[in-house]
């Protein structure tokens, strides 16, 4: 089997609990980790780690998913820009 680098952050989930977010890339655990910070909602400090682990694991399944629903995000977001601005 092969072995990838997965990215995670600790998301605070509100309640007083805490769960590991798995990223693809260090960019999009930072950028993840950096808005919880921005929106009061993180820790005082970087929560921005990594593990190895192999391809079609749990935690790589989950990695890609969340890859996914960021670039959801970010054309959902990019979509409503365009419409304020025409």
């Amino acid at each position: 089997m092969e072995k990838t680098k997965l990215w995670y952050c600790i998301s605070n989930n509100g309640d007083g609990s805490a769960s590991v977010l798995w990223f693809l890339t260090k960019e999009r655990a930072e950028k993840y980790d950096n808005e919880q910070m921005e929106s009061g909602d993180g820790f005082a400090e970087d929560s921005v780690g990594y593990a190895e682990t192999f391809i079609g694991s749990d935690i790589h399944k989950e990695a890609i998913e969340m890859q996914k629903d960021m670039e959801d995000d970010e054309r959902m977001d990019r979509d409503e820009q365009g419409r304020d601005e025409a």
